[in-house]
């Protein structure tokens, strides 16, 4: 194992090759006499079987030298130090884009929710905003691998979802905790992303044509939706296809085949069309690290 390998560890992994002690590469030079000292003229069956004897010995060496980098990964994809408090991260490509960043650290085993750190106030004074009817928030949980992904494009391609009430999409909700809690199903190291949405260019430009199914006037138009998108068997009722968002309650009925009842208070909006999948783009302004 040469120091381009520990390179290439680095790359797939998270350590760093400035985070090997002069130790770790002591160690890599036993490892490089050894070898070479074995590559002495011999029999070809005795030079193998040293050099096989050798590595059995050297082996667990190196293990637990990669595996201590390995464990040592911090909880946080950027400024793990600065936990509770709102910076300034990079992302994306060059030239990288500015983003509000915090990193949250609760109690294991205790909830988190958007009231805790008086999350949408204490959002608006970093960006210097004012809460008012113009926006809407929404939030999609995701976890820490993802969001970088998804802050530099929303791609319907890769972000959707078949066995959700409105079927393929990206689906976002109207508060913080509930989007972390649907990440959480997913993975350990949970992440949320805050877009803070124009009401007017979503809702009545006219360029973005959405269908409102929170009204009980429209129920058995969400049943009939529900029952077509969670059915393995039914494909997406081609009346409905036109429409660039579809948003809604989340079921609540196991038996969703026959008669699914909507989830009291609860929301999701479905992005299906690039056009508002763009919007939501133009719209992020925050994403929040969780970890235990």
């Amino acid at each position: 194992m040469d120091v381009m390998n520990l390179y290439t560890m680095k790359k797939t992994y998270c350590f760093s090759i400035t985070e090997f002690s002069g130790n770790d590469f002591l160690q890599e030079e036993e490892l490089c006499r050894s070898m070479q000292h074995l590559k002495a003229q011999k029999p070809t069956q005795v030079a193998s079987y040293e050099q096989c004897s050798s590595l059995k010995f050297l082996f667990p060496l190196v293990l637990r030298c990669i595996t201590d980098k390995f464990f040592s990964c911090g909880r946080f994809p950027q400024k793990e130090d600065i936990v509770n408090s709102w910076f300034d991260g990079e992302y994306g490509e060059e030239p990288s884009r500015m983003m509000k960043t915090i990193n949250v650290v609760k109690e294991a085993g205790t909830p988190w929710h958007d009231e805790d750190v008086s999350f949408k106030s204490s959002l608006l004074n970093q960006l210097q905003l004012s809460d008012d009817d113009q926006f809407e928030f929404f939030y999609h949980g995701t976890s820490h691998s993802s969001v970088e992904n998804i802050m530099t494009e929303i791609d319907l391609k890769i972000n959707t979802t078949d066995s959700l009430e409105f079927g393929k999409g990206f689906y976002v909700t109207n508060t913080l905790s509930e989007a972390n809690g649907w990440a959480q199903t997913k993975s350990s190291n949970t992440a949320v992303l805050v877009f803070r949405v124009c009401r007017e260019q979503l809702r009545r430009d006219g360029n973005i044509d959405g269908l409102d199914l929170m009204n009980n006037d429209n129920r058995e138009v969400w049943q009939f939706l529900v029952k077509n998108c969670l059915s393995s068997d039914s494909d997406f009722p081609s009346t409905l296809k036109q429409y660039d968002f579809i948003e809604g309650p989340v079921v609540n009925s196991a038996d969703f085949e026959t008669n699914p009842i909507p989830k009291n208070d609860s929301y999701q909006l479905c992005i299906r069309q690039q056009k508002c999948a763009s919007l939501f783009d133009r719209s992020l302004c925050a994403v929040v690290y969780f970890s235990s």
